[in-house]
């Protein structure tokens, strides 16, 4: 069987100026080398940006498996395509049947031609990340959490994502997990190879980088992550799915995810690969492998900044 020649990528915000250059040179690259599949980490772009983007993308021409990012269901007041909920359930499938891409939060994607299974869903947030220590350590600043007020600005997802009555993050959060749980076990069924994909960080360790969640130093030298890392730790994933994935981790090939603008690599005990794309707002990075043991190539486009690939 023929490896498998994948090509990644995540947060385009398509639309927005500053990202523009990148996104049309990576996808001038993609089509002139187009892999056997493509994978999109989400953010593909707010509103009628995320019909854009996919329409694009559409014409590199090879399968398309892609998750929905936090952008992806922002909506505005009396926004004709419904509640976040609504385009979640409803806009962003429907956007996808008619290009004839897969949208993993519906089911997994089974690559023909090759023993491969690609699971995924946005994974949204609970708290249980950061929310914790943040409660514990800074008691009186515990309404932030719900305010999603940082000490300068607040986190857009608090004015832009609007769910019905009677949802929330936190229920959306256990559905996205329950679900995601039942197509890991699907694919696990299917395929020898699965490779899972979200956009907000399935694990920590494709979370934001700084200190590694680990206090560094001891006594009164140690360092310790502040009330906003804390917070956007708490905005950025969730147990639940973390303890999903290290159940599995040894039948896993490879985890991927976006949404922190961060570059991350890494693996888990038994050899599963982590890799966060890693894209920013001017430059997006895309990930090609041929197989999904061997190496990768990281190309960059739009604007390098002075950090390669976006390490923090």
């Amino acid at each position: 069987m023929p490896r498998v020649r994948l090509a990644i990528t995540a947060d385009s915000h398509w639309g927005l100026p500053k990202c523009q250059p990148g996104n049309l040179a990576l996808v001038e690259a993609l089509r002139a080398d187009p892999p056997d599949l493509l994978l999109l980490g989400g953010d593909q772009g707010a509103d009628s940006h995320f019909d854009e983007c996919l329409e694009t993308f559409g014409t590199v021409g090879c399968p398309v498996a892609l998750v929905p990012g936090n952008h992806d269901i922002w909506v505005r007041e009396a926004d004709a395509r419904g509640d976040s909920l609504d385009v979640y359930r409803d806009h962003l499938p429907n956007v996808c049947r008619r290009l004839g891409m897969h949208l993993l939060d519906t089911g997994p994607f089974f690559l023909p031609g090759h023993d491969l299974a690609v699971v995924g869903c946005m994974n949204w947030y609970d708290h249980s990340w950061g929310g914790p220590t943040l409660v514990q350590r800074f008691p009186a600043e515990a309404w932030r959490l719900e305010a999603m007020q940082f000490s300068r600005g607040r986190h857009n997802d608090r004015v832009y994502v609007r769910w019905p009555a009677g949802l929330d993050g936190f229920a959306f959060t256990r559905q996205g997990a329950d679900t995601l749980e039942s197509h890991l076990r699907e694919a696990l069924e299917r395929a020898s190879s699965v490779v899972v994909m979200t956009h907000h960080p399935a694990l920590p360790e494709l979370g934001f980088p700084w200190l590694d969640r680990q206090p560094s130093g001891s006594g009164e030298n140690a360092v310790l992550p502040d009330m906003n890392h804390l917070m956007w730790e708490a905005f950025s994933g969730n147990t639940q799915v973390e303890r999903l994935l290290r159940t599995h981790a040894d039948r896993l090939a490879l985890v991927i995810s976006g949404h922190t603008h961060r570059w991350r690599e890494g693996a888990l005990p038994g050899g599963v690969r982590l890799l966060n794309v890693g894209s920013d707002y001017p430059v997006k990075n895309l990930i090609r492998m041929e197989g999904l043991t061997d190496g990768f190539h990281l190309q960059q486009f739009g604007e390098m900044p002075a950090n390669p690939a976006g390490v923090a």
